[in-house]
């Protein structure tokens, strides 16, 4: 292991220890600094419960243009299904370069192949050198255990807990893509050839929701994987298998439970602006939800890395999410009197508009006098964009009060009240 290698798995293990799962921290972005990502992800994991109460919803963001990275759950593992299948071949790229690499790129990493990815392991050495290919960059919860497609191979070093339950995190995953993005995983021609080859839309629906609500040049730009086992899938037991409920082998049976999708890769915003992202999805009860969490997170990050106000709510998505009933917040901090006029101001936001103005209501005495509006200027503000209103008034003794109103279905929020007298 090249010393660069090492100097990488040890900044990824001091991460990983001082974020106990929550939001990643750096000695450049020390816990006392809140950054916008943080807000982001803090915000994505309040709303996660609409999509799943039962399951694992993870997400992790690493930036390249600025020190911050953040996840939500990160730490937590799940089955890794075919979205390490990048990390394999970026094994088989280091120990054997890209010309060996080459034949088994498009279908292991475009159709996602399990041939083809158990063929990667081949070239990069067997099953436990992609293993301590992966933990000498510091991916210390991801690991291969068994990889029966093709031949069998099975971990020595590394025994699984389940049979051919292969472990990972999104904090792995985003780790992984960090260190391609960074050149600590590959050398410049093997680096290249992973971005190039895992570049835009994938074979199958399945393998493209990572950037499926993306502005579709965005889209093409990204390197990234998908893994996917959905939601009563059919297996049939092999002959050294037992059912759960007893099936002897050569049984077809269907899995309701460990359905997994997650994707991670690098996104490039129009600007330049660059992060390495991972979301997932494990053992949930609806597939078009999970499914609807790993689309709507990774348009979310887009939307406030990017700045760009597009709309990440689709009509396949929980109700709670599509009818917009997260709970707004704020504060009315000022409200100045002059002659014939009364100014307020403060701030408010609702938690699942982001870019959209949030509304506000202005009271005398309890009736609606006027509205205000609160909306983003850009990232610095979005978590708590301000409102301002000017109106006549004629004198005497009022209360003052202001609601931020729900931008859907949702509760509207009291944010403060004032007395004053004209």
């Amino acid at each position: 292991m090249g010393l660069h290698r090492g100097a990488w798995a040890l900044a990824l293990a001091v991460v990983a220890a001082s974020s106990g799962g929550g939001s990643r921290v750096s000695a450049a972005n020390p816990p006392s600094a809140e950054t916008l990502l943080d807000r982001v992800v803090a915000r994505l994991g309040e709303v996660s419960p609409a999509f799943d109460t039962q399951g694992l919803l993870a997400v992790t963001v690493i930036r390249f243009d600025t020190p911050e990275w953040a996840s939500f759950q990160g730490a937590e593992q799940f089955k890794s299904a075919s979205v390490v299948k990048a990390l394999w071949v970026a094994a088989a790229l280091d120990h054997a370069g890209v010309e060996a690499a080459a034949p088994i790129a498009a279908a292991s990493l475009y159709g996602s192949s399990n041939d083809a990815a158990g063929r990667a392991m081949d070239i990069a050495g067997g099953i436990d050198a992609v293993n301590e290919y992966a933990h000498n960059l510091g991916l210390a919860e991801t690991t291969a255990y068994e990889w029966l497609f093709g031949r069998q191979r099975r971990s020595v070093d590394f025994p699984g807990p389940v049979r051919g339950l292969n472990l990972t995190t999104t904090d792995d995953l985003a780790g992984f893509w960090a260190a391609v993005g960074y050149g600590f995983a590959l050398g410049p021609e093997e680096g290249a050839a992973l971005l190039e080859w895992t570049r835009g839309p994938k074979d199958s629906g399945e393998g493209s929701r990572l950037i499926a609500r993306l502005p579709a040049e965005v889209g093409e730009n990204a390197s990234f994987k998908m893994g996917w086992l959905p939601v009563g899938r059919e297996y049939e037991l092999q002959d050294d298998e037992t059912g759960w409920g007893g099936e002897p082998p050569g049984t077809v049976v269907t899995f309701d439970r460990g359905a997994i999708d997650a994707g991670a890769g690098i996104v490039t915003t129009p600007d330049g602006a660059s992060y390495a992202i991972a979301v997932a999805s494990y053992d949930g009860r609806l597939w078009k939800f999970m499914t609807g969490w790993v689309e709507y997170v990774s348009c979310v990050v887009y939307s406030v890395v990017a700045e760009d106000p597009i709309d990440c709510v689709r009509g396949q998505d929980p109700l709670a999410i599509r009818e917009r009933r997260a709970v707004p917040s704020g504060e009315l901090q000022t409200v100045l009197t002059r002659t014939g006029f009364v100014r307020v101001a403060g701030w408010a936001v609702d938690p699942d508009a982001w870019w959209q103005p949030t509304r506000v209501a202005i009271t005398f005495d309890g009736v609606v006098v006027a509205q205000a509006s609160a909306r983003p200027t850009g990232g610095e503000d979005l978590f708590a964009p301000r409102f301002a209103r000017e109106f006549p008034f004629e004198g005497g003794e009022h209360e003052v009060c202001a609601v931020a109103l729900n931008d859907g279905n949702g509760e509207d929020t009291p944010i403060g009240c004032h007395t004053i007298s004209l």
